[in-house]
């Protein structure tokens, strides 16, 4: 799993450096055989680029093609995909359970796609519980991976020994009307429940920060999910929802399924609010293309929203880097020459620059913000305050 942040710490790789996005498909359960398709696909996208690379750097391209093709042949996972970053000192592989544009970069970093796919697909937290324990999940680009688990242990046979014969209970009234005793020991226990319950809320919250989640799914009964989220903070570092079904113990398959289902109606209800306040012009927000992008370029931006497949071709000064989508030749600010270049291309550099969160839209949500063209931005508070002011 890779976040949108672990892609970009990739990007202060000195160049050159090797970037495949390869499709690698499912691999046969019987033979574990690799598909000779995409190798051969690699041998020939590696004849090609070859003839475009400074011959100084081609024996040292030629090893990192010969390191990917070592791996290709012997790997047996069964990802989707396969985005590999080499270079004489690096090693990175990201498997994915999403498709690729299948490509062979040399030079600079090659992450656009791969940044693209961690912007739309966030990771999410599944936190699973029983009376035997909890259980913390990851979940991102279709693949969902247990972190840790935590077991609940009660010791209470000295509490039986000591109170049982010659401590009082409490007496209670039914709903019903009748009336039952609730023990010392019984009372102990729930005090023992609470207290395991506080401190499953404490990691849950621990769990979400480390691993930057956008949400987290609380699952299991009714009773247990509910003595967690009472226990959350008020401030909650991301949403927690609730989902009363006892899946602590199921298979993971079977998991992830419930995890999908959950994920999805939850992901459509909070783009489309997210877009609905951009579309809506609330206060402190900007939107419409040209607007966000220049805002975004100061600085002033600190999340941005764009619609799924938005990619326009800009005009990028080669001097000062401005960009936008103007015709002319030169440009606005410097006077410098300008290049082309697709949005995609320049946003990871751009975003980490500036610190700036994205966010991709689909479906509903980025049907809604083509009302926008597609892209909009919250602004920093300072940016806020003074877009306020000289309104």
């Amino acid at each position: 799993m890779f976040t949108a942040k672990e892609v970009q710490l990739l990007l202060s790789l000195k160049p050159p450096v090797l970037t495949a996005y390869v499709r690698t498909g499912a691999v046969d359960k019987a033979s574990h055989s690799p598909a000779s398709g995409y190798l051969a696909w690699i041998e020939s996208q590696n004849r090609t680029l070859a003839k475009t690379v400074p011959s100084s750097e081609r024996a040292t391209m030629k090893d990192q093609i010969e390191r990917v093709l070592a791996h290709l042949k012997k790997r047996q996972s069964h990802e989707k995909s396969l985005v590999i970053v080499a270079a004489p000192k690096v090693w990175t592989v990201v498997p994915l359970q999403t498709d690729v544009e299948a490509g062979l970069y040399w030079g600079k970093p090659a992450l656009a796609q791969l940044f693209s796919l961690a912007s739309e697909h966030k990771p999410y937290g599944v936190v699973a519980v029983d009376h035997k324990g909890i259980r913390f999940f990851v979940y991102s680009m279709g693949e969902l991976e247990e972190q840790a688990e935590k077991k609940f242990s009660i010791d209470a046979s000295q509490w039986k020994s000591k109170t049982a014969g010659h401590v009082k209970g409490q007496t209670i009234l039914k709903s019903s009307g009748s009336r039952r005793t609730v023990t010392v020991f019984e009372k102990r226990i729930q005090s023992q429940l609470g207290h395991l319950l506080r401190g499953a809320a404490e990691q849950a919250v621990r769990f979400c920060e480390r691993h930057h989640l956008t949400a987290a799914f609380l699952t299991g009964p009714a009773r247990l999910i509910k003595g967690i989220h009472d226990n959350l903070p008020r401030e909650s570092p991301v949403p927690f929802v609730l989902l009363d079904e006892d899946l602590a113990r199921v298979k993971e398959n079977e998991l992830k399924k419930h995890v999908e289902a959950a994920i999805s109606a939850w992901e459509s209800r909070h783009e489309l609010e997210l877009v609905h306040g951009a579309v809506e012009e609330e206060q402190g927000v900007v939107a419409g293309f040209d607007e966000t992008l220049a805002q975004l370029q100061k600085g002033r931006i600190r999340k941005l929203v764009l619609a799924r497949g938005l990619d326009p071709l800009l005009h990028q000064c080669v001097e000062c880097g401005w960009m936008d989508r103007s015709a002319d030749a030169v440009c606005s600010v410097c006077g410098g020459k300008r290049r082309t270049i697709s949005l995609w291309d320049t946003l990871p550099e751009l975003a980490k620059t500036q610190n700036t969160e994205i966010d991709v839209v689909s479906n509903e949500a980025a049907a809604c913000l083509k009302r926008a063209e597609g892209m909009a931005g919250w602004l920093r508070p300072s940016a806020a305050m003074a877009a306020t002011a000289k309104a």
